[in-house]
């Protein structure tokens, strides 16, 4: 079973480094990365083109069965990270795929477990992990995402981390693309039109890393489009929020679940 792993990037030779080591970490062999670059300034393709070389010199020691290793890449203008991640979906050729920003990174054992959740549960569409998230410099925090509800997600982009989810090509092939009009939340309302009535699995595993900087894109944009956007996704799926003690409730659950998971997880070795 190929994986494809998509990273759109632009001027991120900063961070592409970490996220291409992650890629080559993974104990999975048969894995496919999509890279989009939208026509970077700084060293980014350098850096792109080195990947590329040294994955096909790896290549040979990988099995071959399932298409090993391998890196595509294109670099030209787009308009935004929903246009760059829609390109590389069409580039795709794996039978699962994740979307992982340069800014971040797949921990090794990521796509194996993940796939072998797939593989012996097929009905299953999508798999969802738990990641740790942080600033540039500091210790990572656990976070761990709450059970699957896919009316939580449509209302509140709360359930998933993109980073730590895997899904079928069967759930895409007839849903189209990142909506290009999302600039910050093309993900939110992509993940809540394809995975509408499909049937979706947690792993309590933490795949990925989520790094968060002063030029990540919630953070440096204005706030009133991320606003505007938020708010178009909520009117796009009629999901009224639910009462106040409901919410509530609700928060109070979900606090409690993560304290435990957390504990759960430093038992284990993971900060």
């Amino acid at each position: 079973m190929l994986v494809t792993v998509i990273t759109a990037v632009k001027n991120g030779e900063s961070y592409l480094p970490t996220c291409f080591r992650s890629v080559e970490a993974q104990t999975y062999p048969y894995i496919q990365h999509v890279i989009v670059d939208g026509k970077s300034t700084d060293g980014t393709m350098a850096l792109v083109r080195e990947y590329a070389e040294t994955t096909m010199a790896r290549a040979a020691s990988f099995p071959k069965s399932d298409g090993g290793r391998s890196v595509v890449w294109i670099t030209e203008p787009d308009a935004g990270p929903a246009d760059a991640t829609g390109k590389g979906l069409g580039i795709a050729t794996g039978d699962v795929f994740v979307v992982l920003p340069s800014d971040d990174s797949l921990y090794p054992w990521a796509v194996r477990t993940a796939i072998d959740y797939l593989e012996t549960h097929p009905g299953v569409d999508a798999v969802i992990g738990d990641s740790t998230r942080g600033w540039s410099g500091t210790l990572p925090v656990v976070h761990v995402e709450p059970p699957f509800s896919w009316r939580r997600y449509a209302r509140s982009g709360i359930g998933l981390t993109p980073q730590a989810t895997f899904v079928r090509r069967r759930v895409i092939a007839h849903q189209g693309v990142f909506d290009p009009g999302f600039f910050y939340y093309a993900d939110w309302e992509w993940y809540a039109r394809v995975l509408e009535g499909r049937k979706v699995a947690n792993v309590r595993e933490v795949l990925a890393h989520v790094v968060k900087h002063a030029g990540a894109i919630q953070i440096s944009g204005p706030r009133e489009h991320e606003v505007s956007e938020r708010r178009a996704i909520q009117a796009q799926w009629c999901q009224p929020a639910p009462p106040g003690p409901v919410r509530f409730a609700a928060r109070c659950a979900q606090a409690l679940r993560r304290r435990i998971y957390a504990r759960w997880y430093r038992r284990r070795g993971v900060k």
